[in-house]
């Protein structure tokens, strides 16, 4: 179990390195340092930088990957560190955090002052012209360099989000609390642990967390990314008590299950239109063609704006969820979010005014209308709750749909069974958010010392990520629970999440989900992939799918 890190016991080489130069965080390895920062590091450095990525004194595998020993403390330097004078930044002095030398070279304090310096030079270096470098991540590594040891377990590369659940099993198995040093955070995997998280009935966890998103944004984007977040942490999903339960009970009177039902024929209609034009054509895919189209379908309607510009909405939120479930952000990332923000702003401003000024029947007026003790939504408010419904339905129930129907085209004699006999619909659709869900996790922060774990201590203030898909995959709370089976008795996944978090929109996916399924198995006889080539998921921390899924159809 990794020790608990304060941070004066963090090494001030290897901290600052990894956090700001890392390559491409899955490869795990260190980009080349400019001349100025090798200068600095010296081979005393260096040699701690190793020291540091082993554990100290104790270089085993194991101690590879845990929180790292403080080094023997150097004597403390008050001079201001060597980066100014490529910096010009007058904060780049021991009055911010001390700097430490060693006889052959500067050590790099541990501060956030030090990582933007570093991006400073580098963007100026960029700038300069050739040799050209994009981002940080894109710096080759130096074959004379030496190289961050690879985590334990990799969880951050295009090859664990195409096929995680080998690599989560071993985690709950041997790590099932575990510190990851680059997201900064515990992970957890097994069922018991996240849904205690989840449900959080001793008040012991934040769902604040939105400082957790985007670790690594570079100076130059700064102000930008404090407005994402700022956007980001006005969403209900990401508040605490009370604030939360004020807009939850909003929501509540706005969303409710009658209005849902309403939605039923338009639902039933859209699903229809749009197996009509697959069938034409003999063939769709399932992402771009079916599982994209239908939850904006149904958002517009429920929300009552135009369909046709349900498309500009949709490209802002993937540029948004791209930055949201990165982990490590880049500047262009952090440019694109915070124009699919302010994009987000314009549009539903706008129609919130309208709907201030002449009230309709659809969800939206009912947001704007609705009263909790005399009070309602601000507007700033409004627009986030808009946001946040959107989101919901289009990441949760498109994957939702679209993981269903590729495992459902990966087992077809399940697939024959539930044409045989569609009232095991609704088993079917929570066997497949078992089994290979929308969600792939969700971020907390520890408000207190978790001490009750069975396997370690988390501390105050601590991130953790909670991977839903892990759980789900849980054998102690599911048997057999690789096999895809959708007779199952106990399905009780966490998918939709659980608590006073559990998803508002649960219901209205459901109802697509199970609509959906039931009307392609039913239109066609047979379906089957177009190719054997992979599948190209989304790397993502906060949802699970893919790009695209092309398949073939046979009428029924």
């Amino acid at each position: 179990m990794s020790e608990k890190r304060g941070e004066a016991s963090m090494s001030s080489v290897a901290e600052p390195i990894r956090r700001i130069i890392l390559s491409g965080g899955p490869g795990g390895r260190l980009a080349s340092l400019p001349p100025a920062f090798a200068r600095c590091a010296g081979p005393r450095s260096q040699a701690g930088l190793a020291l540091t990525r082993a554990g100290g004194d104790d270089a085993s595998p194991e101690r590879a990957n845990t929180r790292p020993r403080a080094l023997a403390r150097p004597r403390h330097e008050t001079a201001p560190c060597s980066i100014r004078r490529l910096c010009t930044s007058d904060r780049c002095t021991s009055r911010t955090r001390t700097t430490r030398r060693s006889q052959e070279g500067l050590w790099f304090p541990f501060s956030a002052v030090a990582r933007r310096c570093m991006l400073k030079h580098l963007d100026r270096r960029q700038q300069a012209g050739p040799p050209a470098a994009a981002t940080i991540s894109e710096l080759p590594p130096m074959s004379q360099e030496p190289t961050a040891p690879a985590v334990k377990y990799d969880i951050l590369s295009p090859a664990f989000f195409a096929d995680p659940y080998p690599t989560l099993r071993r985690m709950r198995e041997e790590d099932p609390v575990f510190w990851h040093p680059l997201l900064k955070s515990w992970v957890l995997t097994r069922y018991a642990d996240i849904q205690r998280v989840l449900r959080d009935r001793k008040s012991e966890f934040s769902n604040s967390k939105v400082a957790q998103y985007g670790l690594g944004a570079p100076e130059s984007v700064r102000a930008k990314f404090e407005v994402f977040n700022t956007f980001v942490s006005s969403w209900v999903a990401f508040m605490d008590p009370p604030d939360h339960t004020r807009l939850r009970a909003l929501i509540a009177r706005a969303f409710t299950v009658q209005a849902v039902e309403r939605l039923r024929p338009r639902i039933q209609q859209a699903i229809d239109d749009l197996l009509a034009a697959a069938r034409e054509r003999g063939h769709m895919d399932v992402v771009a063609d079916f599982a994209a189209q239908l939850p904006m379908t149904v958002f517009s309607e429920l929300m009552g704006i135009p369909r046709e510009d349900s498309e500009r909405l949709r490209e802002d939120a993937l540029v948004v969820m791209s930055l949201f479930g990165a982990g490590i952000a880049t500047a262009e990332g952090v440019e694109s979010a915070y124009r699919g923000v302010m994009s987000y702003y314009e549009y539903f401003n706008a129609h919130i005014a309208a709907r201030r000024s002449r009230s309709t029947e659809d969800l939206l007026s009912k947001l704007v209308e609705a009263r909790v003790d005399g009070v309602g939504m601000t507007d700033t408010e409004l627009v986030a709750m808009c946001v946040t419904l959107f989101l919901a339905s289009q990441e949760t129930t498109l994957y939702m749909v679209a993981n269903a129907v590729n495992t459902l085209v990966r087992h077809p004699e399940q697939a024959q069974r539930l044409r045989e006999d569609p009232r095991l619909v609704d088993a079917a659709l929570e066997e497949t958010m078992r089994y290979d869900g929308p969600t792939f996790g969700t971020f907390r922060r520890a408000k207190v010392d978790i001490t009750d774990l069975p396997d370690g201590k988390i501390g105050a203030g601590d991130y953790v990520l909670s991977i839903i898909c892990s759980a789900n995959r849980d054998g102690h709370r599911f048997p057999d629970p690789d096999r895809f089976d959708i007779e199952r008795q106990d399905t009780r996944h966490l998918s939709f999440s659980s608590g006073i978090h559990v998803c508002p929109g649960a219901a209205l996916s459901r109802l697509e989900g199970r609509l959906a399924i039931q009307a392609l198995l039913q239109t066609f006889s047979d379906l089957r992939l177009e190719s054997d080539a992979p599948l190209e998921w989304v790397s993502s921390m906060m949802v699970r799918g893919f790009k695209s899924l092309p398949i073939t159809m046979t009428p029924a």
